[in-house]
Order: C-alpha cells, then sequence, then structure tokens
C-alpha cells in the first residue's frame, strides 16, 4: 500500500472476522490529522440487510477486517460516528477505529502484544542526542566540514515489572545527489515478560510514557510512531522479520505541527540527559498509575485553550489537594471518632431524626482532617529549597487558601474582578511550581536536583517575576 498522508484515502473492503467468503463491503481507509484511522462503508456490514436508518447493534464493531491495496488491516473498537442511508442496499457509514492495525489479520483471542517500538511528539527534544560530530581541516577554520563522524550512543535500559523498556539509538544518514541529511533520532523498546492484551499494554506501558513526555515538554502530545509484534504469533516460512512487525494508527492530541509552537531544551521541565533511565525509569511506571486523578487535572492545565485564569487556579488547588492525600492518606483521629459517636447518641435522645443527624455527622467528619493551608505547608514542607526561589513571603499558602475560598464559596471579594483574575495568575504560578517539584522529587530527583532543573528553565524566569511583582493580588489573612 503506498504511504497514505494525512486527509488523503484509498478504496477497501471491510468484512467482520470469519465472514470475508461470504461478505465484503466496499469503502474508504484514511487517516486524519490526528494519526487516527477513519473508514466509510458504502454496504450494511451484514449481508443481505438494507436500512434506511441505522441500527444500533452497529454502532459499536469491536473487531473487523480489510484489505485497503493488498494490505490487511485489523481495525478495534469502531464506533460509527454517521449514517446516511436510502431505500436501495447503498449507504455511507462513517467509523472511527481506536486503533487499526496495519499488515495483519487478527481474531479476538489474537489482540496480544509481546514487542513495541515506539515514538512520542517532542521526544527528540526531550532525549538532547547528538549522534553526529563534524570535525573541520584544518581544524581552526570551522566553516564546512570536511568530514562527520558518528558517535556511538549506548541504549540504556529500565527493568520494569512485567518486562522492560530501552531507549535505544535509530539515529539515520539520509545522502541526496547533492545534500544530505543528518537526524539524530531514538525511540523506546519495549519488550514484555510474557505477550499482554493490547488494551493493557496500551494503559500499562504507552499512557505512562506519553504522561512522561507530556510533563517533560509541557504541553499534551502523543504517539507519533507506533509498531508492535507477538512472538506467538503464526506466520508463514521465510518471511521477513520486518513482515512480523504491525504499524498501529493511534490518535495523538499534537494537532498540526505547523501550529506548535517550537521548543527548546530550556522550555523543558527536565530531559534524558537529567535522568538516569535505569534507576529512575521504574519510578515512572510505580508514579503515574497512581497519580492517575492528579495527572487529569494537570493535563487539563497543560492544554493552551483552558485560558480562563479562575478556572485554573480552581483546577491547580484541586489536583493540589488530591496529590496530598494521595502521598499522605487523610486518617481521623480515634478521638474524634469517639466525639462523633457521643455526639450521634445525644441527639438521637434529643428527637433530631436520621436525615439531621447525617447532615451533622458528615459535618462532624471534616474535624482533625488538613486544610488546603496545611496541604500546601505539607507539600513546601518537603522541598523548602524549591519553593524558596519563587518568594519569601511565608504565608503565602494561607492567602491562597484564601483566594480559593472567595472563588469557590462567593464571598464579597469574589465581585472584585481584577483582584480575582490576577490573584488567580499569581497562585497557580505557585500551586504549578508544587505540581512540577513534587513530580519531580517522585521520580528520584533530589530536592538540590529539582532545584537546579526547574530554575533551568526559560518560564522559571517569567514565573518568578510575575509571582514577585503581582504578588500583592493575593488576599491578606
Amino acid at each position: 500500500m503506498t504511504e497514505i498522508k494525512s486527509g488523503e484515502w484509498r478504496p477497501s473492503q471491510w468484512w467482520k472476522p470469519g465472514q470475508a467468503d461470504a461478505w465484503k463491503v466496499p469503502g474508504t481507509y484514511e487517516y486524519l490529522e490526528n494519526g487516527r484511522a477513519k473508514i466509510t462503508l458504502f454496504k450494511d456490514i451484514n449481508k443481505d440487510r438494507h436500512k434506511l436508518f441505522p441500527s444500533e447493534d452497529d454502532s459499536h464493531l469491536p473487531l473487523l477486517h480489510g484489505d485497503c491495496f493488498g494490505k490487511a488491516v485489523t481495525l478495534m473498537r469502531s464506533n460509527r460516528m454517521s449514517y446516511r442511508g436510502n431505500l436501495g442496499e447503498l449507504c455511507s457509514a462513517t467509523y472511527l477505529p481506536w486503533l487499526a492495525l496495519e499488515g495483519i489479520f487478527l481474531a479476538e483471542d489474537e489482540l496480544t502484544v509481546s514487542d513495541a517500538v515506539l515514538t512520542l511528539h517532542d521526544q527528540q527534544l526531550w532525549a538532547q542526542r547528538t549522534a553526529f560530530k563534524p570535525e573541520y581541516d584544518p581544524p581552526d577554520r570551522p566553516h564546512f566540514p570536511s568530514a562527520v563522524r558518528r558517535i556511538e550512543i549506548p541504549d540504556c535500559t529500565a527493568e520494569v515489572p512485567g518486562g522492560r523498556i530501552t531507549i535505544e539509538e535509530r539515529s539515520v544518514f539520509h545522502p541526496g545527489k547533492s545534500t544530505f541529511k543528518l537526524e539524530s533520532r531514538c525511540v523506546f523498546k519495549i519488550v514484555l515478560d510474557a505477550p499482554t492484551s493490547i488494551e493493557d499494554f496500551m494503559e500499562s506501558w504507552i499512557y505512562p510514557l506519553e504522561v512522561l513526555m507530556a510533563t517533560a515538554s509541557g504541553r499534551v502530545g502523543g504517539v507519533e510512531s507506533l509498531k508492535m509484534t507477538n512472538r506467538s504469533w503464526k506466520f508463514e516460512h521465510n518471511i521477513p522479520e520486518s513482515s512480523k512487525w504491525v504499524t498501529v494508527r493511534v490518535a495523538h492530541r499534537a494537532g498540526n505541527k505547523d501550529k506548535r509552537k517550537e521548543l527548546t531544551y530550556l522550555d523543558l521541565l527536565f530531559s534524558l540527559l537529567d535522568i538516569d533511565w535505569a534507576r529512575q525509569g521504574p519510578a515512572l511506571f510505580d508514579t503515574i498509575p497512581k497519580w492517575s486523578y492528579v495527572i487529569e487535572q494537570w493535563a487539563m492545565l497543560l492544554t493552551p485553550d483552558y485560558k480562563w485564569p479562575v478556572a485554573r487556579f480552581v483546577s491547580a488547588v484541586q489536583a493540589v489537594e488530591a496529590l496530598d492525600r494521595l502521598l499522605v492518606p487523610d486518617i481521623q483521629d480515634s478521638t474524634i471518632s469517639a466525639m462523633i459517636d457521643e455526639t450521634m447518641s445525644a441527639l438521637k435522645e434529643a428527637g433530631f431524626n436520621y436525615r439531621k443527624r447525617r447532615r451533622i455527622r458528615s459535618h462532624l467528619h471534616h474535624l482533625g482532617t488538613p486544610s488546603l493551608e496545611n496541604r500546601i505547608e505539607r507539600r513546601v514542607g518537603e522541598m523548602p529549597f524549591v519553593m524558596s526561589a519563587l518568594t519569601t513571603d511565608a504565608r503565602w499558602p494561607a492567602r491562597v487558601a484564601r483566594l480559593r475560598n472567595i472563588v469557590s464559596h462567593g464571598l464579597e471579594d469574589a465581585h472584585d474582578r481584577e483582584r480575582v483574575v490576577m490573584g488567580s495568575l499569581v497562585a497557580t504560578d505557585l500551586l504549578m511550581h508544587v505540581l512540577e517539584a513534587t513530580f519531580l522529587l517522585n521520580l528520584g530527583f533530589t530536592q538540590n536536583e529539582a532545584d537546579e532543573i526547574m530554575k533551568r528553565r526559560s518560564s522559571f524566569g517569567w514565573r518568578s517575576e510575575r509571582i514577585n511583582d503581582r504578588m500583592h493580588w493575593l488576599p491578606e489573612v
């Protein structure tokens, strides 16, 4: 199959597994801008069934096989997005599959994977690798290199429960008639101890790496390229090794590259140069699953369209609160529990009904749990060096907590629009610093290392300046 570009389509045929001999449906196959595959069926996927309106049982197709220019395609979890029918047998039904596996037909019990190779958006910037070094003759005239020497970069492997993941060198040299192109690049190579389902693999292995790259670059991207195979798949004899790997089309959020801001090394929260992959790589796969709710809030804050200052501030507060509860679970003191039980007994004897007693119990259960101010102070207490670089105001956690109460409960000060907006900008900067630094600490960086890494970043300058210049917008306590 000739390479399909984004927005282009190719004619194809589609059928349900096991029905290739009985019924094939003509259609198209194309790639969307976000990397996802899209198919259109021009007949009903079920033989001898004509319908004017769509059927609910076809709104979701768990598995579908196709032939696109002689290449086998397996679609997983295809959801119907639109349908147009007529009184004849022709129709137009559009589906978006979760994954499109190109190069193989897989049955339901074969949807497993043992090995994968992938790259992520912004990965090459994060890797900061230079695999080619120019040489000059004479050395004191560095105008045009007389030769280019390849630098051998060793691979690094992290042992993770269930397998291992290697950052492997894949730099390439592209010769031309009058020009040449040098491309320094690397891939993540995953080898599992035993085959696992593709769904579990995407969640347990690919998702943590996507989070890694998003937190490092400060923007949500996703998979740029993905190939996978399974050592247990059966192939014909003498088939080339390259043909045993399938290309996976999966949606990403990087968008059009022309619209993405150009990043530099100084925009990164951390890079591969900062991290000991063999030691700290496993921490990533331990941290990400535990931080799932926090990461959802964090990802929202990284979305460029999410620009409302007050809403961003509230989301940052929720993320920090959730993070603190995760790291230090709330445990109510036994004396408070005994006091609540005694209070409930007294209220029952006084004639309070169950509904009123339940409402009072709900309020009493909050006794002894940390306030937002306590939670921020606890986070800051674990990294005083990191936070003191931004502000010397020791009361900032209380001022941020006061602002949260103002905007969440609609207090009188909430109607001072300018003060609330400006204060929210400052508070969000402070809370984002807390989130990022805590993440680095959980990846195994020391406090001093986290402090140096965050100060190196270009955003540290304007963040520090904005906080110092606008700290007065936070409410006093």
